[in-house]
Order: structure tokens, then C-alpha cells, then sequence
């Protein structure tokens, strides 16, 4: 099973981060309402759920929320432990009770930006449930320590953008937070406040890597038994590449009826962030039973977009890789930039068998030579890839036949029957509904299912 080799910078080898009791809860849920939730962000499955309890206009109010889940997120611990957690069918790692209260705070400090303002608490909803209130507050306390980096950038930057550089420095900072038991934000903030960065700071990248060395040697001043997180290391190429070949390797050694319930969680994983879509299970109540219907919403052409931007940027600042990880990661992505652009519309199965059939050519042309020349200059090479579980994925890989991939990637084709069949029933077993759910009725030989671009 992937165990994220090289995952913790902190020196904190001997912990676990999914030590200790961890609830079984079933997502990123919007506290929105007193007494309820209204729509939640389930990360293992990539899906968000709505509840029956509400009209739809009301969770249309909150969607975005759970869209922004979807995207801060997305192939972060916040994301990954659960994942793993499901496929390795145990309770070793981190549920969502252990991120909620970041997951939450980081959406109320996200919005201001999303409405291109200034980031003031009076930009930030306002939920009626203790629990939303206070997320609002510690979001509030994410945009005043956002507005005090703001103030030491260069001279000459305008401040809006100082305040939203500032802020993707931050929240990818606690993207990386690995807690170890539930409400550790409160703490993990106190730790932030007290950093200082360098003065006239121009990239987003010296708060994020500032706040990580920070808080690394907060974290040293605290005995081991008592410290509250673990940092995960960025999802920079040499991660992503790690990840993706260890989730490879699983999904050949568990088959297709374990992983589809995930699939659209591991083409994340396997296209390095490429491609993805988040299904919108709506629920409402009919009679004695719940009804069921599915929007799915393809995010490769948004997830495209900011791979591109994010490769032009570090081109542009001379920060690109050229060590066989990184050659690897280049030409992955443009093969499958390519490939999405040439065959329009595809199915998400065609993307992973795409995906699987070139994983195999490129692994052999640059990263094999890593382990048959111990060609380890890269340090960061070394940290992710250096591991005998990596080595024998990525040989795994290389000795599966073509026909494997191929037939593995077909039957994700069935996704959609899954999802308003045996995807309901997980829905039902994890929500606790008493009513029994049910496709909402559709013509014959269609499917209660919508695909939109995100």
C-alpha cells in the first residue's frame, strides 16, 4: 500500500500521523444551517452529496463551498489519508474529523478572493451553526495574518495582489498540515503568527516555504509525544510522480471493483493533476424514499489551465527540473495535454488508459535509470523516490502487460451505472438515512446522470 515515502520533513520519523483515535466521518461538510449540513465535500470518493433535508436553492447557496473543498483539497493529506484508508479497507490514517476545522477556515478565507475584494472579515459569510461561526473566526484570523505578511513585500507591488500572494502562501502552507488529532488549527495559526518573512518578498513561494522552515523549528522546540501535526512535503513533480506510481502499482494489485467506487479521485493521481471530475450526487425526498441524481463535472480543461500557467511560471524564474523526474514529469503532461486536445469529447476511461499505456515508455526512459545508475544527485529525487516500495511499483509497472491497463481502464467505463446503483447504497450506509435512496426515474436505457465542464 503506499506508505508516501519521503512524505514528513519534520524529524518526527518515529510518529504516525494517523496515531491515535481518528472518527470515520464522511466528508468536508458546509455548517451552514443551526442544525444541519446542506451539502458535503466526501474527499476518498472525489463527490460531493447534498442533503435531502433542504430545498435545492438552498444548497445552491453553499455549492461553491464544496467546489472549493474540491480544489484545496485535492491530492492533499486532507484527501490522500482518507483515500487510503478506503483502499487499504483499515482506520491506520487521518478521516476528515482530523482537517475540518483548516478545510473549513480555508474555504471563509478564500472568499474574498473569489469575489475580487479586499480580504476583510466583512467579505466573509455569515453561517447561523456554532461550528460555522467559528470557522468564520478562524478564517478571519487567516486574513489578518495574510494582511501582516502583505505588508514586507516589494516595493511597487500592488496591495490587492501583495494580500491574494500572501494568501495562497498561507493556505498552501496549511495544506501541508498533518494533524494528529482534531481542532489542532487554533495552535497551528499561533505558530503563523509569529513568522516573520523576508522584506520585499515578490513570489507566493517564500511565505509558503518561510511558514514550512517556521514552523519545522517551532516543531523542534516540542517534545515528540506532545507535538500536534507533521508537515507533508509540497506536491512539487518529484512527489507527484512518487504518488502516482505507488497508487499505479495498487490499483493492479487490488482490480477494478475496488477502485471504481475512487476512480475519479485516482485520475487525479494518475494524470499529475491533468484530469479529474467531481460528481454532484443530488438527493431529495419522494414519499417513502429518497431520489437520487448525479451532475458530474469534468475539471480537466480548469486543472489544464493551471498546470500550464504554473509550468510558465517556473520556466519563467529558471525553476524548472531537469533531472529524470522532472524530464519525466515534462513530457507526461505535454503527452497528455496533447492527447486531451486531440480527442475531444473523450470519456474519462479513455484518459486513464492513456495514461497507463504511456506510464510504462516513460518510466523505462527516465525514471528506471535512477535506481540502475543510483543516479541520486537530485536531493529531491532522493527524498521521494529512493525507496525499495518505489523502486518495485515503478518495475511493477513496467512488467505489467499492456492488455492489463487496457482492461483496467475499460471497466472504469462503468462508473456512472456504479454511481447511481451500488454508489447510492455507500451513500445511504454512510449518511445514516433511514429512507431508502434511488435513482430518479429516466428514460429507458438512460442513467439519472448530467456531465458538465467545471
Amino acid at each position: 500500500m503506499p506508505k508516501f515515502n519521503g512524505l514528513e520533513i519534520t524529524d518526527q520519523e518515529e510518529e504516525n500521523p494517523g496515531s491515535g483515535r481518528s472518527q470515520r466521518t464522511y466528508g468536508y461538510r458546509f455548517p451552514g444551517y443551526a442544525h444541519d449540513w446542506t451539502a458535503a465535500f466526501v474527499p476518498e470518493y472525489n463527490q460531493i452529496w447534498t442533503s435531502p433535508d433542504f430545498a435545492k436553492r438552498k444548497i445552491e447557496k453553499h455549492l461553491p463551498e464544496e467546489i472549493i473543498h474540491a480544489n484545496t483539497v485535492s491530492r492533499k493529506p486532507a484527501q490522500i489519508y482518507p483515500l487510503v484508508n478506503y483502499l487499504t479497507g483499515a482506520n491506520e490514517n487521518p478521516w476528515p474529523d482530523r482537517f475540518a476545522d483548516i478545510v473549513e477556515a480555508v474555504f471563509f478565507a478564500f472568499c474574498p478572493y473569489l469575489q475580487d475584494k479586499p480580504l476583510l472579515a466583512r467579505h466573509l459569510p455569515r453561517p447561523k451553526s456554532e461550528q460555522g461561526i467559528a470557522a468564520r473566526e478562524d478564517g478571519k484570523r487567516i486574513l489578518k495574518i495574510c494582511s501582516k505578511l502583505a505588508k514586507y513585500v516589494a516595493p511597487g507591488t500592488e496591495p490587492l495582489k501583495a494580500a491574494y500572494d500572501a494568501l495562497w502562501g498561507v493556505t498552501g502552507f496549511l495544506s501541508c498540515i498533518c494533524p494528529y488529532k482534531p481542532g489542532q488549527l487554533t495552535h497551528i495559526l499561533d505558530i503563523a503568527e509569529c513568522f516573520s518573512p523576508p522584506n520585499n518578498w515578490t513570489r507566493i513561494r517564500q511565505i509558503f516555504e518561510g511558514l514550512l522552515a517556521h514552523s519545522i523549528e517551532e516543531t523542534k522546540q516540542v517534545a515528540s509525544e506532545q507535538r500536534a501535526f507533521s508537515l507533508a512535503r509540497p506536491n512539487d513533480p518529484h512527489k507527484l510522480v512518487s504518488m502516482m506510481l505507488e497508487f499505479t502499482e495498487e490499483m493492479l494489485k487490488l482490480g477494478p471493483d475496488r477502485i471504481l467506487p475512487v476512480f475519479p479521485t485516482l485520475l487525479g493521481i494518475t494524470t499529475l493533476e491533468l484530469s479529474s471530475f467531481i460528481p454532484l450526487i443530488w438527493l431529495r425526498k419522494k414519499d417513502s424514499h429518497i431520489e437520487a441524481s448525479a451532475d458530474i463535472f469534468d475539471n480537466t480543461a480548469t486543472m489544464i489551465r493551471r498546470v500550464i500557467d504554473m509550468e510558465k511560471a517556473r520556466e519563467r524564474l529558471g525553476e524548472q527540473s531537469d533531472c529524470p523526474t522532472g524530464q519525466f514529469h515534462r513530457e507526461f503532461q505535454k503527452a497528455i495535454i496533447s492527447f486531451v486536445a486531440n480527442k475531444r469529447p473523450q470519456r474519462p476511461a479513455q484518459t486513464m488508459q492513456y495514461t497507463l499505456e504511456l506510464l510504462p515508455k516513460l518510466a523505462e526512459k527516465y525514471l528506471m535509470q535512477l535506481w540502475k545508475k543510483n543516479n541520486w544527485t537530485c536531493r529531491y529525487c532522493q527524498a521521494q523516490l529512493n525507496h525499495s516500495d518505489t523502486q518495485k511499483a515503478c518495475e511493477r509497472i513496467l512488467t505489467t502487460p499492456t492488455k492489463t491497463f487496457t482492461q483496467l481502464a475499460c471497466e472504469m467505463d462503468h462508473y456512472e451505472a456504479w454511481l447511481v446503483s451500488s454508489g447510492l447504497q455507500v451513500i445511504q450506509q454512510k449518511t445514516g438515512l433511514k429512507e431508502t435512496i434511488k435513482p430518479y426515474p429516466s428514460k429507458a436505457g438512460t442513467l439519472p446522470v448530467a456531465w458538465q465542464q467545471l
